[in-house]
C-alpha cells in the first residue's frame, strides 16, 4: 500500500531532482504519475482525465509553495558545504530534517486528489491493485532471497545517487560504499512485512467510507505511525547508517567534486526558482 503514496508523490520529487531540467519534469509530472497509478488500478478514460486535471492543480501548488522553500534550502546546503571542514552525521541529519519538513508540506497537497480518486474505484479496480501490488511484493521477496544480487543493486543505486551530485567518485569513496553495502543489507524482509500490513489495511478499509478516508489521511499526514513496527525500526536504523556514509563521503570530497556539488546545488536552486508559479 505504500506504493499508492510512493507513485502518487515521492516519484514526483525524485523526478524533479533526477532530471537536469526541473521545469520539464514538473510539466510532465501529472502524466507520469497518472501512468504509474494506471499500472495498479487500470483506470477508465474518465478517471484518467479527472486525475490528471486534479494533479495538474496540485503540481501548481507544489511549484508555488514547495519549490521556493527547496531553492532556499539548497542554497543553505551549498553555503554549508563551502564553509564547513567537517560535515558530520549530526549536520547531515539536521539538513535532512529540514528537507523532510518541506517534502511533507508538499505531500499533503495531494491528499484531496488521492481521496477523490480512491472514492471512484470499483471492486474490479481494487482487485487489479491487489494483484499488481502482490506481484511486486513477491518480486521483493525473491530479491530478498538473493542477498548478493540485492547488495549489488544497492551499490549501483548509491553510486548513481552520489555521482549525480558529486560527479565521478574515486576508488576510496567507492570502497566505502561497497563496505557499507556489505555490512548493511537493505531490510527487504521487513519492507515486505510493511507492504503486506498496509495493503491489508487498505483493502479492509475499502468497504467503509470513513475508515477508508481515515487510512488515506494517515498515509499522507502521519505515515510513520502506520508503518509495521519491525520495518520502522529497521529502516530508521538503516537511514542512520546511510547518513553516516554520506558524511564520510562528503568529507572525502576532492576539490573537483566539491566544485561539482556546489554547481549542481546552485543549478537546481535556480531551476526551482524559475519553475515557481509557472503553469
Amino acid at each position: 500500500m505504500e506504493n499508492l503514496k510512493t507513485v502518487y508523490i515521492l516519484s514526483i520529487f525524485l523526478l524533479f531532482f533526477a532530471c537536469s531540467r526541473i521545469d520539464l519534469a514538473a510539466n510532465w509530472a501529472d502524466t507520469y504519475i497518472t501512468h504509474q497509478i494506471d499500472r495498479y488500478f487500470d483506470m477508465n478514460s474518465l478517471q484518467s482525465q479527472l486525475l490528471k486535471k486534479s494533479l495538474k492543480e496540485d503540481i501548481k501548488q507544489v511549484r508555488k509553495i514547495v519549490f521556493p522553500q527547496l531553492a532556499v534550502e539548497l542554497k543553505i546546503i551549498d553555503d554549508d558545504v563551502a564553509g564547513l571542514t567537517n560535515l558530520n552525521k549530526q549536520k547531515i541529519m539536521s539538513l535532512k530534517v529540514e528537507l523532510r519538513k518541506i517534502f511533507n508540506e508538499g505531500i499533503i497537497i495531494f491528499e484531496p486528489s488521492a481521496q477523490e480518486f480512491v472514492n471512484q474505484l470499483n471492486p474490479s479496480q481494487l482487485e487489479s491493485f491487489k494483484k499488481e501490488f502482490d506481484k511486486k511484493t513477491k518480486d521483493l521477496e525473491s530479491e530478498a532471497g538473493e542477498p548478493l544480487v540485492a547488495k549489488d543493486k544497492r551499490y549501483d543505486k548509491i553510486i548513481t545517487q552520489f555521482e549525480g551530485w558529486l560527479g565521478s567518485l574515486y576508488s576510496e569513496q567507492k570502497k566505502d560504499i561497497q563496505n557499507f553495502c556489505n555490512e548493511n543489507p537493505f531490510p527487504m524482509r521487513e519492507q515486505v512485512l510493511n507492504r503486506n500490513k498496509l495493503s491489508k489495511e487498505f483493502m479492509d478499509s475499502f468497504s467503509d467510507k470513513e475508515k477508508r478516508k481515515k487510512f488515506i489521511h494517515e498515509l499522507f499526514y502521519n505515515y510513520d505511525s502506520i508503518r509495521d513496527p519491525s520495518y520502522a525500526k529497521a529502516i530508521d536504523e538503516d537511514q542512520q547508517k546511510y547518513f553516516e556514509l554520506i558524511s564520510v563521503t562528503l568529507n572525502k570530497m576532492n576539490s573537483v567534486q566539491k566544485k561539482h556539488l556546489s554547481e549542481t546545488l546552485k543549478d537546481r536552486a535556480e531551476q526551482l526558482r524559475k519553475a515557481t508559479g509557472k503553469n
